[in-house]
C-alpha cells in the first residue's frame, strides 16, 4: 500500500478529518447511532450497502429513506468478491426503488482495478476515490 493510501486508512486521521463522509456497513447494529450522528454533525454523504437479505431489507430501507429526507447524498457501496456487473445493477436498482439515483459508486475495499472500472464505465458510474471517512461501527 502506498504511503498516501496508508495515511488515508489511518483510523485516527479518518475520525479527525472524515466526519462528513459516513460509510454505513451494519445498519442492523448502528441504526440509532447513525441517525443521532447525522443529526448532530455536518454529514454531507453516506455510502450505503444494500441489504444482505430480505429479512433486513425493511430496516435498511427505512434508514436510507430517513437519510434521504435529511437531504444527505447517498452513494451506493457494494462489497464484491469478484467483479459482477449484475450485482452492481441490482444494487443500483434497489436504491432507485427508494428514489435514490446516483451516478457514483464505491466498491468495497476500495477496489478500482480494470474489471471494476469497466463495470463502472459500462453503467455510467464514477468510482469514488479513497478519501477520509468514518464507519458506522466506529460511532
Amino acid at each position: 500500500m502506498k504511503l498516501k493510501e496508508r495515511i488515508k486508512d489511518n483510523r485516527y486521521l479518518n475520525k479527525r478529518f472524515g466526519k462528513r463522509s459516513l460509510f454505513i456497513e451494519k445498519p442492523e447494529q448502528t441504526y440509532k447511532k447513525v441517525l443521532d450522528y447525522i443529526d448532530n454533525n455536518k454529514v454531507e454523504r453516506c455510502f450505503c450497502v444494500p441489504p444482505p437479505n430480505a429479512k433486513l431489507e425493511g430496516l435498511y430501507t427505512k434508514l436510507y429513506i430517513e437519510i434521504k429526507e435529511r437531504e444527505i447524498e447517498i452513494i451506493p457501496h457494494i462489497h464484491l468478491k469478484e467483479p459482477n456487473e449484475f450485482m452492481v445493477m441490482s444494487t443500483l436498482w434497489y436504491f432507485k426503488l427508494l428514489g435514490i439515483e446516483s451516478k457514483k459508486i464505491v466498491f468495497g475495499w476500495w477496489r478500482d482495478s480494470e474489471p471494476y472500472k469497466r463495470i463502472a464505465e459500462n453503467l455510467g458510474l464514477e468510482i469514488i476515490e479513497r478519501h477520509y471517512h468514518i464507519y458506522d461501527f466506529w460511532l
